[in-house]
């Protein structure tokens, strides 16, 4: 089972992140992920080091746009550009299985 496409009408470009070379980030060629839903909201997350942080936004994806790797940047509906602070993956049955990507 996975999200309706009733309740996931977006369309976004990822870019995963790879690491940090010489000369800053490194990322991989864009890729889109189409049937996702993007909520821009604001909201108190903890990042990967345990710190709360405020996410702009969330984009909730199917399994096979996963993984989205911290740090990714993510190109939303709207024209912002903005990074991938955290990830969380839901599976509780008999709910659809996504992952929630929440961004800086």
């Amino acid at each position: 089972m996975e999200l309706p496409r009733l309740l996931t009408p977006h369309t976004v470009t990822v870019k995963d992140f790879e690491g940090t070379g010489a000369y800053g980030d490194i990322y991989a060629t864009p890729r889109t992920c189409q049937w996702v839903r993007v909520e821009e909201k604001t909201k108190l997350v903890r990042d990967k080091t345990g710190a709360e942080v405020v996410s702009s936004g969330q984009v909730f994806l199917r399994p096979q746009h996963a993984p989205v790797p911290l740090g990714s940047l993510v190109l939303l509906p709207s024209g912002r550009e903005s990074r991938v602070l955290r990830v969380d993956h839901e599976d509780t049955r008999p709910a659809p299985e996504h992952y929630i990507a929440y961004l800086e």
